[in-house]
């Protein structure tokens, strides 16, 4: 092998070598994609416990409009509120 064909293989594999190199750490590589599927991921996951506690809260909406047993229960264990001819009793510690 001559000289002039040793410096294309070198020139070859420092080609290689920097496209490689840029493919796994350049801003668009391989590393940084993987990073932003996982930063997604952590994101779809979020949202779907956002979603869940949302339609929770709907449901609690829709009962404290609508529910009268709901309401009562609300009226008289954060209000104090009774009955008539009904009498509550405290107890304190």
């Amino acid at each position: 092998m001559n000289k002039d064909h040793r410096n294309i293989i070198v020139v070859g594999l420092a080609i290689t070598a920097l496209l490689l190199f840029y493919t796994v750490f350049s801003e668009r590589g391989v590393l940084k994609g993987r990073q932003l599927t996982l930063q997604r991921d952590a994101l779809i996951a979020k949202s779907k416990v956002i979603k869940a506690k949302n339609a929770q809260l709907t449901e609690e909406l829709k009962r404290l409009n609508n529910d009268l047993k709901t309401i009562e229960k609300i009226a008289r264990s954060q209000l104090d509120l009774v009955k008539e001819n009904e009498i509550l009793y405290k107890f304190t510690d």
